[in-house]
């Protein structure tokens, strides 16, 4: 049951191809009361998916590989949006027109997040690097 959850499922759906071209193996699962979280570590990164049902939120982070499998900041993950962002200097028009007009599945905010990933990995990966 530990990787079997509708979320892992759901990871898996959208992301397993990208996940085994990009060389990421399961690392880990994090459960608490109103969240659930996936990581998968490769050689260059670790990524962990998370599910907040309670705020109706399902988000991305990378990290180093070193990183402890947290999905906190203080040690060294970073959302994946940020990254996206850096040194982009987005007006607040934009920022404005990321955030949803009304609550979105599961689904489609992990949909939103694989296509990022699929387009921008390398990228991401490089402002990752000079983040930290």
């Amino acid at each position: 049951m530990f990787w079997h959850s509708p979320f892992r499922r759901l990871i898996g759906k959208l992301l397993g191809p990208f996940l085994s071209q990009n060389g990421f193996a399961r690392a880990g699962r994090i459960r608490r009361k109103y969240y659930e979280a996936y990581v998968f570590q490769s050689a260059r990164c670790k990524i962990g998916f998370y599910d907040s049902p309670r705020e109706g939120e399902v988000n991305c982070m990378l990290a180093p590989p070193s990183a402890p499998n947290t999905l906190n900041e203080a040690d060294g993950w970073r959302y994946i949006y940020a990254l996206q962002l850096h040194g982009a200097n987005p007006t607040l028009e934009q920022l404005q027109a990321r955030v949803p007009k009304a609550p979105r599945s599961r689904e489609s905010q992990l949909s939103d997040i694989a296509n990022v990933l699929r387009n921008e990995y390398k990228r991401l990966l490089s402002v990752l690097k000079t983040s930290g």
